[in-house]
């Protein structure tokens, strides 16, 4: 989900910096081919929208795009979800634009992807036309500029069209159809993959073989912690002690007595920490345990992660026995549950001195002590953990970048081969193998 909301915004803020630039602004107004890939990306909006439920800061801006495009072009302007569009497909074509802009237009990268203000209000301003746009458009009034693009068989069948001066437009209709057209000329266009998104690629400057072991075995500390709490728990609400001679400050004549659970006390003092604790060793199990996305992430943990479980731990465990270390530190945890009792302290003490709370204490004193466990192998963790290569992602960036110019030229180009770890490669090919059987 982080991705797809990624990219949504990628996209948005690509669209906005291209019409706040007249000269681009102008191409999208008069060059179809460039409209065609513009529009291509509203689309991809529309699809983050509907699929993925993206958008930028709580708003939605794919309509907000087609409105501007038809006051733009004075036409109506209709986009669709394309069901073949995928998450990479639309990263590609964003990939795909900013290279064609910087390679074909001569626009610098920084005015291209700076991050900018935006709101639905400044993107229904864009729709504005300034003095200068005005004077190009009537200077451009007859011709519609095309991009010089050597891969025009696949895209375009000229590189520049005129328009005749005869005051003939063309229809409504024939004017949608032609960008439907251009449209699915760009989607045969076979456009390079990120090195990135390729499960041989590996961007870390080492590879420990030691890294699944502990991740799996993490994984399973914090299935048995998670086990541990929730068992603590259910205990807390089984046992009961019987209290006697509980005298309430609203009658004072009349002792009462009463069943008391530890744990039905600690929900009512502190539901939210019960809940958070059994949560985050819930979501702590699946994190370790799950398959990765990519290879290359069995060898690697986001250190975020590995700081937040050392938190979560230290917090659950600190907080959750701060009530059972000492008879002072319960009587402060507990006392605000019997403000009703007139005889608190005698009925604290009674609970105190139960068999039953006191096995309640020693579980949660040693769930927190087991949690010490986990706490240890992430700091193995962290000393083992490869860095980003950075030098190997700005490579990874320029191959990409020459791979992309060589599709707009026609040409084939292959990216280096030693970004890649070749033992990944392997493994994910017999991952493939494996999955075609299973399909069998």
């Amino acid at each position: 989900m982080n991705n797809s909301k990624n990219t949504y915004k990628n996209i948005v803020n690509l669209l906005v910096n291209i019409l706040q630039s007249s000269k681009l602004k102008l191409k999208v107004i008069k060059d179809d081919e460039f409209y065609t890939y513009f529009l291509r990306l509203v689309n991809s909006l529309l699809f983050l929208e509907q699929e993925h439920h993206a958008n930028y800061e709580g708003q939605r801006y794919a309509r907000s795009f087609v409105q501007v495009l038809a006051d733009l072009r004075d036409e109506e302007i209709k986009i669709f979800k394309d069901d073949n569009l995928t998450l990479e497909t639309i990263e590609n074509d964003c990939n795909f634009l900013q290279t064609y802009i910087l390679n074909i237009f001569q626009i610098s990268k920084q005015e291209l992807v700076t991050p900018t203000v935006i709101s639905l209000d400044i993107v229904k301003e864009l729709s504005n036309i300034d003095s200068n746009l005005q004077k190009q458009l009537l200077k451009n009034d007859n011709v519609l500029v095309t991009s010089q693009n050597n891969n025009s068989e696949q895209i375009s069948n000229n590189n520049s069209q005129i328009l005749k001066d005869s005051g003939e437009k063309e229809t409504e209709a024939d004017s949608q159809k032609k960008v439907n057209e251009q449209l699915i000329n760009l989607q045969g266009l076979k456009l390079s993959t990120h090195p990135a998104n390729n499960q041989g690629f590996y961007p870390y400057t080492g590879k420990p073989k030691a890294m699944p072991f502990f991740k799996r075995v993490l994984s399973y500390v914090f299935m048995f912690l998670l086990v541990i709490v929730i068992g603590i728990n259910i205990y807390g609400f089984i046992a009961e002690i019987k209290l006697t001679d509980v005298i309430l400050k609203d009658n004072l004549a009349e002792p009462k007595s009463f069943n008391f659970r530890p744990t039905s006390i600690a929900w009512n003092l502190s539901m939210w920490s019960i809940i958070l604790e059994i949560l985050t060793y819930a979501m702590l199990t699946y994190s370790f345990f799950k398959k990765p996305q990519f290879l290359r992430d069995k060898y690697r943990m986001q250190p975020m992660m590995l700081i937040f479980a050392i938190m979560a731990i230290l917090f659950n465990s600190i907080y959750g026995v701060f009530g059972f270390l000492s008879y002072n530190s319960f009587v402060q945890f507990f006392k605000n549950a019997f403000d009703q009792v007139h005889n608190v302290d005698s009925v604290l003490e009674e609970i105190w001195s139960s068999s039953s709370f006191q096995v309640y204490r020693v579980l949660k004193i040693l769930g927190a002590g087991i949690a010490i466990i986990p706490i240890l192998l992430i700091f193995i963790v962290f000393s083992i953990n490869p860095r980003l290569d950075r030098d190997k992602l700005m490579q990874a960036d320029l191959e990409y970048q020459k791979a992309l110019q060589a599709t707009l030229k026609g040409e084939s180009y292959v990216i280096d081969a030693s970004l890649f770890d070749q033992d990944l490669i392997l493994e994910a090919e017999k991952q493939d193998e494996n999955n075609k059987k299973h399909d069998l």
